[in-house]
């Protein structure tokens, strides 16, 4: 085989390769289409002849996904795969959601027990109008589906998209009672409208000769992809509107289970529509390193009781009140988590210590413990972008012989010559390792630096709370146009260039001013060519 063609096929895989990822995940600001193909897995659905409906609707549904990934502006999102078993309407929308699906339409196929001579095709939407998105839009769709299920040759059972209401006991957060079947119900109460497509009836035998062949039923998702597209602009969800909401409204230590307990205010935004969804409510320490979650019921709209047990929580640490989005409920990507403030106080005492609320965050009047500092450099420090990194170990040892890992995060430290302290971002990694990272911005090139470990706890009394870690002499890097380097265990940054110049333009006579344009390079170490960071001087001279 040549080397030419070789080197084709290598650029023809890459090429398919990119396809096919591309086809896989949606595009950043596509409309998101949850495509739910009814039944499968252990639930076939409705049987009729040798035709069974989990097979049909996966044909329909996995076809109607091919051709929105193919279509610009949309992508489609399946709530279950071939041959999984889904038996919960609930986890099927979820899915959807948690996705960020704008729509969910679920792909049936129909059949009735009293006749077989029924025929043809219906759409379910939602009973709720109090948005456009929801009976409005779902409307218009469900009667192009309609109308392009007729155009392919497949009759309307029922000429105008249905509803059905459940019972009054279930009730969507506008206060509408909630639909009667479940795929659209669901996804209703998360602020996704649903649509229940039926295509036709697996019970007659004409339908199953007809409609329900493959060619058919390809021809049938195409018809209800083209529909979906046409109107996929009207179920856009503008994300931006979505938030979470929430307020403490009491807060109270039980002695008796060692609990802190009291009730929350919370609520779901999306679309400007409030969801009273049940939150997950957390003490969670301010290193975010351990978290308590507590068990949660509801007492009226908006309003839900915790129940939080602090038996076991490291009183060296300060801990904060989180409600949290749980898994499905909202499609609220970038706001899922919300600090509650606490007011200032004595909540009670546990195992001699009080209990206390400063700045928000609730803290232990814990006795101080004499931690013994010790800490080196795990790897070298680099460089990442516009940041000075590096990996530490920083170890206690309590009472002088005990090694444990610090109550909270060591804080890092840039120190100069004249004392100037620059703090440094530091992440726990893994046990006694942390990471730190300096901003580019906030370092003064023009100094020295030596790099510090504190304890990141003013309990700890100890005399050897603060120590300097010893780094070997090397160049670590180019940050910015500085070349930083070691030097007798200091950092340094050096700006090693040098400038070359050329005509650029002739120079010409206007009157009394001289004019022309110059070529201004500068050569960092030698080697790397950048553009000057400031306008050159130009100064002409007699002779």
């Amino acid at each position: 085989m040549s080397k030419f063609i070789r080197r084709m096929l290598i650029v023809l895989v890459s090429i398919l390769v990119v396809i096919s990822i591309s086809n896989t995940s949606s595009a950043a600001g596509d409309v998101v289409i949850g495509l739910d193909p009814g039944h499968g897995g252990n639930d076939s659905g409705a049987v009729g002849g040798n035709l069974y409906e989990k097979d049909l609707t996966w044909k329909i549904a996995s076809r109607v996904k091919e051709i929105l990934d193919e279509t610009p502006g949309i992508t489609g999102v399946l709530t279950k795969s071939q041959y999984e078993t889904v038996d919960s309407r609930r986890v099927r929308a979820e899915r959807a959601v948690e996705n960020g699906a704008d729509l969910l339409v679920s792909f049936h196929i129909n059949s009735n027990g009293s006749s077989n001579s029924l025929s043809g095709a219906e759409v379910y939407v939602t009973c709720d109008t109090t948005q456009k998105r929801f009976n409005e839009y779902s409307t218009r769709l469900g009667l192009d589906v309609l109308q392009n299920l007729r155009n392919i040759g497949v009759p309307s059972h029922s000429p105008k998209p249905l509803v059905r209401v459940g019972a009054d006991w279930d009730v969507y957060p506008d206060g509408v009672i909630a639909d009667y079947y479940g795929i659209i119900s669901w996804p209703m109460h998360m602020g996704v409208p649903g649509v229940l497509i039926e295509h036709a009836f697996i019970n007659n035998p004409y339908d199953r000769a007809n409609y329900l062949n493959d060619a058919m039923l390809n021809r049938m998702a195409e018809a209800d992809a083209q529909a979906i597209i046409k109107n996929k602009e009207l179920f856009r969800i503008d994300r931006t509107k979505n938030s979470v909401k929430g307020a403490l409204d009491s807060i109270y230590y039980d002695s008796n289970t060692g609990s802190v307990k009291g009730k929350v205010l919370y609520n779901e935004v999306i679309n400007d529509m409030s969801y009273d969804n049940e939150p997950i409510v957390s003490i969670v320490s301010t290193d975010g390193r351990v978290k308590v979650q507590g068990t949660v019921s509801k007492d009226s709209s908006y309003t839900y009781s915790y129940d939080i047990n602090i038996m076991n929580l490291d009183p060296y640490k300060e801990y904060v009140l989180q409600v949290e989005t749980k898994k499905g409920t909202a499609y609220i990507p970038n706001n899922r988590t919300l600090n509650l403030s606490l007011p200032a106080g004595r909540l009670g005492v546990i195992y001699g210590m009080e209990i206390d609320v400063i700045d928000g965050k609730m803290t232990f009047n814990a006795p101080p413990y004499d931690g013994y500092l010790n800490a080196y450099s795990y790897s070298d420090m680099t460089i990442s972008g516009d940041r000075l990194e590096g990996k530490l170990v920083v170890q206690e040892f309590l009472n002088g012989d005990s090694q444990q890992e610090p109550k909270v995060n060591p804080r890092v430290m840039l120190v100069a010559e004249d004392g100037t302290e620059i703090q440094c971002e530091v992440g726990y990694i893994e046990p006694y390792i942390y990471g730190f990272s300096c901003a580019n911005q906030y370092i003064d090139k023009s100094k020295k630096y030596e790099i510090y470990v504190e304890a990141g706890t003013d309990k700890n009394i100890s005399t050897h709370n603060k120590m300097k870690i010893e780094y070997s002499d090397k160049q670590v890097g180019i940050l910015d146009i500085y070349t930083v380097s070691i030097v007798n265990g200091k950092l340094q940054f050096i700006y090693d260039g040098y400038m070359t110049s050329s005509q650029y333009s002739n120079v010409t006579l206007n009157g009394k001013q001289i004019s022309g344009q110059l070529l201004v390079q500068e050569w960092l170490n030698g080697t790397n060519q950048i553009e000057p960071t400031s306008t050159p001087k130009l100064v002409i001279k007699n002779s």
